[in-house]
């Protein structure tokens, strides 16, 4: 194992507008040589969104130290499950290098993030759904207008069919309540929803969006994505120019569906792997 100058101090910190993501800097003096991102996921898992080092500080191992510190920070959540999250294009090389330096072993893909330009990505989807009947029936209310109630229900629901439902009472954070659209029959039978999340300037996160299975094959799903940018507009919030979302890989029907909905409004494509952390050496 490479013997780390002693001049390279490492520092710990969790973001003040996010306590569930933490950072791992690495520094000699006052200069920045190398960082690590991770973030606390839904499922039971940290999603490592970053680890670099400067090319200048390379193969000295920092980058084995930063992630040594950060497995040791997720293990104190009692999480095994790393995430890690690759620049727009798959980079196979950069796999195998993670996989063979830091035996990672055995790293799966594990899903696709997407990241489309919001208002281009509304006026194409609008060619897949019409002012219908169906949608005579469909009552159309927002988390911000919810009573608690009526919030427990949803939770209890997504909680027994969704495995990665997001809670927007534990994650009022990040959650743009005012923006998330759930969908009702006149009888009051829960048809979806929408969550939406504020992930950095300028952009939002689609974080979870579901329909019921008898409700599928109606266009609900892009109508509810448009829902989110005709509810911005209408209360004149902040405007947010990209939109991203996360496909998982064994959904290949949805992963297809998107790929055909977005077409030219998808920007870039981030895929993720899968590695467990108890096999790091």
């Amino acid at each position: 194992m490479t013997k780390i100058s002693n001049t390279i101090k490492f520092t710990l910190s969790y973001r003040k507008d996010r306590v569930d993501t933490f950072q791992i800097w690495a520094k000699r003096d006052d200069l920045a040589v190398g960082i690590a991102i991770a973030e606390k996921r839904n499922d039971n898992c940290f999603m490592l969104h970053k680890v670099f080092v400067h090319p200048n500080f390379r193969n000295q191992g920092i980058g084995t130290e930063l992630m040594r510190r950060a497995k040791n920070e997720i293990a104190k959540y009692g999480d095994n499950r790393l995430v890690l999250y690759y620049g727009k294009e798959e980079n196979p090389s950069l796999v195998e290098y993670f996989m063979s330096h830091f035996g990672l072993g055995n790293a799966r893909q594990y899903s696709v993030y997407y990241k489309v330009d919001f208002d281009v990505a509304t006026k194409s989807l609008l060619m897949y759904f019409t002012e219908g009947d169906v949608w005579k029936d469909i009552n159309i209310r927002y988390y911000s207008d919810l009573d608690i109630n009526s919030i427990k229900q949803i939770e209890q629901f997504a909680t027994q069919y969704v495995s990665n439902f997001t809670n927007p009472t534990t994650n009022t954070e990040k959650i743009v309540a005012p923006l998330c659209p759930i969908l009702y029959t006149s009888t009051g039978e829960l048809i979806g929803w929408t969550i939406v999340e504020e992930l950095h300037e300028g952009e939002l996160s689609f974080t979870l969006s579901y329909v019921q299975p008898k409700f599928r094959s109606l266009a609900i799903g892009p109508r509810m994505y448009s829902l989110v940018y005709n509810r911005m507009n209408q209360l004149g919030l902040k405007k947010y120019k990209y939109a991203t979302f996360e496909v998982f890989c064994e959904d290949v029907r949805v992963a297809k569906l998107n790929e055909r909905l977005f077409g030219d409004s998808i920007i870039e494509r981030h895929p993720c792997y899968e590695y467990n952390l108890q096999l790091f050496t």
